[in-house]
């Protein structure tokens, strides 16, 4: 059967007729339609239309339209309506992969940029399902980057390390997730991270997945940790255990010197002290000592002067 549809298609396509591209209104209404929806994400209506409004750009793309699409892509935020497709749990990056990469091409570093302050953003823990997306976008920036790239300052991983970590791994994408990020703690993310507990676990799932329950029992080898991935958590573990160590050695000989300049500043305190101490004394006594002399000068010359009398 396959081949007789092979053998029609063959034969029978150049009388096929294209489909015309998008009209100007129809272009318009789609650019309406994503500009209105980033300034009111809570319409319902909005919503619905914003999503076929996106599909059909992704279509427009595989109808070689790529042209009309930038055009609508000209006219809209792209950062916003990234932000967008990472909260909105019925959009899937890999569905719409085309429009996505062509909105990103050419504009890399400032994609990576303006993202490191949305994925540190708390109000993305309400979205447990975030990181899908984040992973997903950084995936398909990864090719366009050059080999000597460097990622933001500040560009940390922490938050959607935390909530990759709250789901299983799943089978269909492990591999490409975690290839994914540790491609970019290669490249400046593992120093920017602000907290490395999550990182750790990270790295620690990557190097020993046989530890998790359920995880690899059933899934092929092609569907695991990548050998490279493997052995790069397991250097980056090392190091990031090295520098717990460090900073834990920092903070003891801190302490170390703090007691050690306390106990020496203590006897020239004591020192201080007890001469404060010597002299409040020594003022005390002599004005006790001038209070009894006039005290008994009185004394004396009161008779005298009564004689006199």
């Amino acid at each position: 059967m396959s081949d007789r549809a092979q053998f029609y298609l063959a034969e029978q396509h150049a009388a096929f007729t294209s489909l015309p591209g998008p009209s100007a209104q129809d272009i318009e209404e789609l650019v309406d339609t994503a500009v209105a929806f980033t300034h009111d994400v809570t319409t319902q209506e909005l919503d619905e239309k914003f999503i076929d409004a996106v599909m059909t750009c992704n279509s427009l793309i595989g109808e070689q339209a790529v042209r009309e699409v930038k055009n609508i892509s000209s006219h809209v935020d792209h950062l916003q309506i990234l932000k967008v497709f990472i909260r909105n749990t019925r959009f899937r990056i890999s569905h719409i992969s085309a429009l996505v990469s062509l909105a990103i091409e050419g504009k890399e570093h400032a994609y990576l940029r303006d993202l490191s302050a949305f994925m540190t953003d708390q109000s993305l823990l309400d979205y447990p399902d975030a990181y899908q997306p984040i992973i997903e976008v950084l995936a398909l920036i990864l090719p366009y980057l050059p080999s000597q790239f460097t990622t933001p300052l500040e560009f940390d991983l922490s938050l959607t390390f935390k909530l990759f970590l709250r789901n299983d791994p799943g089978r269909d994408t492990w591999r490409q997730y975690s290839d994914t990020l540790i491609y970019y703690l290669d490249r400046g993310a593992f120093k920017a991270g602000s907290d490395k507990e999550p990182l750790r676990s990270f790295l620690k799932l990557c190097i020993h997945p046989s530890r998790t329950p359920g995880m690899w029992q059933s899934w092929d080898r092609s569907q695991e940790t990548s050998e490279a991935t493997r052995e790069r958590a397991a250097e980056l573990l090392a190091k990031l255990d090295a520098l717990d160590a460090l900073d834990a050695g920092a903070s003891i000989s801190s302490s170390t010197l703090n007691t050690e300049v306390e106990d020496q500043s203590r006897p020239f305190t004591l020192w201080i002290w007890q001469s404060f101490t010597q002299l409040l004394r020594d003022t005390w006594i002599w004005q006790r000592k001038a209070q009894t002399s006039i005290g008994v000068g009185d004394i004396e010359m009161g008779p005298g002067s009564q004689g006199e009398t």
